[in-house]
């Protein structure tokens, strides 16, 4: 159920000026669905607020950023990942050179030492 439903991601891109052709990416989802184990408050909307209030503050304050920086909404992730992974895929496959990723889910929910990764 939902498998084919069409949600668009939400992307906000801001140039950068030293090294445009490195991205950095700080990412949220937006999507939530009724009767799942997917509450919207803090499972969608808390990451979302967090890159909303990041974008007002850079945006308020003239920031210029050395390296592009896209802030993403994906769409469609309660239901396996789906906006990140067309998303991630596109880059791959376009040749963006992502340098960096900043992925926030679930920003106000207490969690364990193993909700943070760093990967190389």
């Amino acid at each position: 159920e939902g498998q084919d439903l069409i949600q668009p991601s939400v992307i906000i891109t801001i140039d950068g000026n030293s090294v445009p052709e490195e991205v950095v990416v700080l990412g949220a989802h937006l999507d939530s669905y009724p009767d799942t184990a997917s509450p919207g408050a803090d499972d969608n909307a808390s990451g979302v607020a967090c890159i909303s209030e990041v974008i007002r503050v850079l945006l308020e304050n003239n920031f210029l950023p050395d390296r592009t920086i896209k802030f993403m909404a994906y769409a469609a992730e309660e239901i396996g990942l789906k906006g990140s992974g067309d998303i991630a895929q596109d880059h791959y496959d376009s040749g963006i050179n992502v340098v960096a990723v900043m992925q926030l889910d679930m920003t106000a929910y207490q969690g364990s030492e193993e909700d943070i990764v760093l990967m190389d």
